[in-house]
């Protein structure tokens, strides 16, 4: 099982492309691609802890992404350009 902290994917997340929105119960992460708001995005608890195996699956459909690249999005090897890519493949962006 994979456990990821939620912080690090908040830090992940904004260094990659995407701007968050809050409300009072949730932080949304939207893709921005050439300085304009996509479709994609996902959301989080202002506290989140750690994010589980379930959330990270869902969290993963909410971006597009298969749940490994999801991963490595949070822990850095995947890049904005190689997300960037990804998108483009699926024809997402």
């Amino acid at each position: 099982m994979v456990s990821l902290k939620g912080q690090k994917a908040h830090r992940s997340f904004l260094k990659k492309g995407f701007k968050d929105e809050r409300d009072k119960k949730h932080i949304f992460y939207y893709f921005y691609f050439n300085g304009k708001k996509s479709t994609i995005y996902t959301k989080m608890s202002h506290n989140p802890g750690d994010l589980n195996d379930y959330l990270i699956g869902r969290m993963a459909d909410q971006l597009k992404l298969e749940k490994n690249d999801f991963v490595e999005l949070v822990k850095c090897p995947l890049l904005e350009e190689n997300l960037i890519e990804i998108y483009k493949q699926k024809r997402l962006i």
